[in-house]
């Protein structure tokens, strides 16, 4: 009855029937940011979107030209050489559907989020994963990635600052992903959330002079508005690889005419309240990401691992258990961290938590991790 693509096996693992036996007091895992007490105003936004016509209708395949013209001032960017949709997954969607035909592959960098993997899975092609390795910072294994070169290679992905890792790709390692002559896609929507830095960076986009590289952003992290439904591709490279890519790309976009027209009118006035919406969340992740670093002095068995940018952090645990083992000491303590195995780590122990959690949450959820590390160090039992 169903595709190969479309079978899911929808059992839940142990860690998912525990959560749900057992509803955890403190949530580390939350990445919606209108569900995590952020207090952005948000009247600016009713404002806005009210003021916005939701009675006609005039349709662009690339997206409207006021609302183009406008993404173009704030990337410094031509505002033909970018495409609107609804959401970043569907811009994966389309340009998997563009270059790649059934049984191709896509090739995606593990550990990373597992939407990337499901997305080629529903396109009909087959994810194959490209390492980056840890040693003391992330980077891309270039002999790995080598190995993973063939004729059915369509097309790289790559994530900046990676979720969930938060390391950025450097610009050796962008030219390296580049240099291949396959289109690389680079999904950016962290990047102005820098922890290197004292304030949110600028919305911008990394550029490639040669060969073809899409950086996609849009609303969901660079305002916060997810429910707004609007990201954005943006081409560069090689002037005509741009074009013909772009080309394609319109019929694409023409026949499913999906990113929300509203919100499109809207976009001027969304990009100049995006500006403090970022600041609040940068604040927010700049706290708990110094709560973070305490971990590893009051418990030193707990890695911290290095932050450049985006909303999680990654810890290392003592290799005594099982990733799954451990999470759900952490649920017996009523708290809901995510294993390593979600995003495909090399090996075990890691577990991950998202720094827009609320901050009190965080803390304590923090400090019943390291309880629970140093009493099952110590040969005891989690309560």
């Amino acid at each position: 009855m169903f595709s190969k693509r479309g079978a899911f096996d929808l059992a839940l693992n142990e860690v998912a029937r525990a959560a749900s036996a057992r509803p955890p007091a403190l949530d580390l895992t939350g990445s919606n940011p209108t569900r995590v007490h952020l207090e952005l105003d948000d009247e600016a936004v009713r404002e806005t979107m009210c003021a916005a016509d939701p009675t006609t209708y005039r349709p662009h395949h690339r997206g409207l030209v006021s609302a183009r013209r406008a993404l173009g001032d704030e990337l410094d960017w031509n505002p033909e050489h970018l495409v609107l949709t609804a959401t970043t997954s569907e811009a994966y969607s389309f340009l998997i559907k563009l270059f790649c035909d059934p049984g191709d592959h896509v090739l995606i960098p593990e550990p990373s989020y597992p939407l990337l993997s499901m997305l080629a899975r529903l396109e009909g092609t087959v994810a194959v994963p490209y390492a980056l390795r840890y040693d003391g910072a992330w980077h891309v294994d270039r002999a790995a990635f080598a190995d993973r070169l063939d004729s059915r290679a369509r097309l790289v992905l790559g994530v900046s600052p990676n979720n969930p890792t938060g390391a950025y790709l450097s610009t050796d390692e962008l030219d390296f992903l580049v240099s291949h002559g396959i289109p690389v896609v680079l999904d950016e929507v962290f990047a102005a959330y820098d922890l290197r830095c004292a304030k949110p960076s600028p919305l911008q986009h990394t550029r490639t002079r040669s060969g073809l590289l899409l950086a996609l952003g849009g609303l969901s992290k660079a305002a916060a508005l997810p429910q707004l439904k609007l990201s954005w591709i943006a081409a560069s490279g090689d002037e005509r690889e741009i074009e013909r890519t772009l080309s394609q790309l319109d019929v694409i976009t023409d026949t499913y005419l999906s990113a929300n027209e509203v919100s499109q009118r809207a976009l001027p006035s969304l990009l100049s309240a995006a500006v403090e919406r970022r600041r609040r969340v940068f604040e927010r992740l700049q706290q708990n990401h110094r709560s973070a670093l305490t971990l590893h002095q009051e418990v030193p068995e707990i890695s911290v691992l290095p932050v450049q940018g985006g909303w999680y952090q990654v810890l290392r645990l003592p290799k005594l258990l099982s990733e799954e083992q451990w999470v759900l000491a952490f649920l017996d303590r009523g708290v809901l961290v995510q294993p390593g195995w979600f995003y495909d780590f090399p090996d075990e122990a890691w577990v991950v938590v998202s720094l827009l959690t609320p901050p009190r949450v965080f803390t304590e959820g923090l400090r019943r991790l390291g309880e629970a590390v140093t009493t099952i160090i110590r040969g005891g039992q989690a309560d």
